[in-house]
């Protein structure tokens, strides 16, 4: 290992060790964060507001205090921006950064606490590289300069308090040490005008061996292009050859496939990181790994709401709690609440994230939660029509099966009938038309005058005669008969 790199990862051991102990016991961690906030919090206006002191767990915590987003915050930020002291946070308030990471929201405004500085965003850029360095042992970028633009200019006095965009404000807040580290200098970099600093680079830095690319993805890239300008190049590394890290936020992924065509000469290492003005999240541990450690020891208590149920969350319905980092689960979307050293306490973010490990907890990035819900409703929407149409079926079916068992009872009962008459026909059985046939020949027969010749003959061919008239009555009967048996047959002929 490289002289330079054992200094670092020496003055680094405290982060390192804390980074270990997160791994192997999260959930003490964040219940450790969770105790150490509410002390900060609890004589703030807004602590005797949610009545902090009666908070003795995460249950108490999360029904004394509803969700919120930056809108519903946004009354008692503007207190800390006009200068007022404790209203979210027991210290003095000396920045206020707007979200320039998030070009929707250049007006949102966030406090940035001296604990907020010092413990998470510098802390967390510290594990960053300790991280890297412990991975990669003859990594050379400590041999070289780090270059990092601000997007903004040097953070502007308004009334008690500052405002600019965190990258200013941690630049102007930087160790003097890390000028050794990072270019342009100081005074360059806090200038309000992004051309000039991008041409004083291009001047003083364009031979000077730099080693790391950090800072703003976007300005980054045009920096690139103007410096390949100025030096009529193709490739970074026809400029800068000894570039090995190149540390960009998540959400600027989109910007990939350009730095992959300018730096295509040379393999560069893209280190991503999580974060926002609000605070530093998660980073990139192995590069080979999309998947970033979420940081749970630099004041950051998190909590996680399922997509589906952030209606309810929102709402405020107590009957529902928002999971903790001991509650998450992998290929689960969730929507991220913070609460921090800074006075945000449980703020929705507006970023949409997934586990993809929990032994270590790691994440990526999903999308915005806006986009999220809007996803989320149309999918609903679309279910429930779904089962609108699925119950209409349903229901036309059970119809269509009544409407096919009242037929089939009346066919049957028709054929009953049918087969009970073919049936009696063929059985000699009579029945009451029979019945009123044979009285009505009788009665004939003994009305008839005697008529001469040899009585007995007479006798013989009148008692013939009537088994004949029988004979036809009953073959007219078969024949209806016959014809019942027709349509039988043809029923169950449908049927089957």
């Amino acid at each position: 290992m490289k002289l330079i790199n054992k200094i670092f990862l020496n003055s680094c051991r405290s982060a390192l060790k804390k980074i270990d102990f997160w791994k192997s016991k999260p959930l003490e961690v964040q219940n450790k964060v969770l105790k150490s906030l509410i002390v900060g919090g609890t004589d703030t206006y807004f602590g005797r507001q949610h009545t902090f002191n009666d908070i003795k767990d995460i249950t108490d915590f999360q029904l004394h205090i509803p969700i919120r987003n930056h809108e519903a915050f946004a009354p008692y930020i503007e207190r800390v921006m006009s200068g007022e002291d404790n209203v979210l946070w027991e210290e003095h308030t000396r920045y206020c950064a707007n979200d320039a990471a998030n070009e929707k929201s250049k007006e949102r405004f966030f406090p940035i606490t001296p604990s907020n500085l010092a413990d998470c965003h510098y802390r967390g850029l510290k594990m960053m590289l300790a991280t890297y360095i412990k991975n990669n042992p003859e990594s050379k970028i400590l041999d070289g300069k780090t270059v990092t633009l601000t997007l903004t200019g040097a953070p502007e006095l308004k009334g008690k308090v500052f405002f600019g965009d965190l990258q200013a404000i941690m630049v102007e807040n930087a160790p003097f040490i890390s000028e050794h580290f990072v270019a342009p200098s100081k005074k360059v970099s806090l200038s309000s005008d992004l051309e000039e600093k991008i041409q004083s680079i291009c001047k003083e830095y364009s031979n000077k061996k730099v080693t790391m690319l950090a800072g703003n993805p976007a300005v980054n890239l045009k920096l690139i292009e103007d410096l390949l300008k100025y030096g009529n190049s193709h490739y970074l590394s026809d400029v800068w050859p000894d570039v090995e890290l190149c540390i960009q936020d998540a959400s600027y992924s989109f910007l990939k496939e350009k730095y992959a065509e300018i730096t295509k000469a040379k393999e560069i290492g893209y280190l991503k990181t999580y974060g926002s003005a609000a605070g530093f999240y998660a980073f990139q541990d192995n590069l080979e790994d999309e998947g970033m450690l979420l940081v749970l020891d630099n004041g950051i208590f998190y909590e996680f709401i399922p997509l589906n149920d952030l209606d309810a969350a929102i709402s405020g319905d107590k009957d529902y709690h928002a999971l903790t980092i001991g509650e998450v689960a992998t290929s689960v979307q969730y929507a991220m609440v913070i609460s921090t050293n800074s006075g945000l306490w449980r703020y929705l973010t507006e970023d949409v994230v997934e586990f993809t490990s929990v032994t270590p907890h790691k994440i990526v990035l999903k999308g915005n939660v806006k986009d999220a819900r809007e996803s989320v409703k149309k999918q609903a929407v679309s279910h429930s029509d779904k089962k609108d149409v699925a119950a209409k079926v349903v229901e036309a079916e059970r119809v269509a099966e009544e409407i096919v068992a009242e037929e089939m009872a009346a066919k049957v009962v028709v054929a009953k009938v049918a087969l009970e008459d073919a049936a009696a026909v063929a059985m000699g059985t009579t029945t009451k038309d029979t019945q009123e046939d044979a009285a009505a020949v009788t009665a004939a027969e003994a009305e008839k005058p005697a008529e001469t010749g040899n009585p007995a003959e007479e006798v013989k061919t009148t008692e013939a005669e009537k088994p004949a008239k029988k004979r036809g009555r009953i073959s007219k009967k078969a024949k209806s008969a016959n014809d019942d048996d027709k349509s039988v047959g043809d029923f169950f002929g449908e049927l089957f």
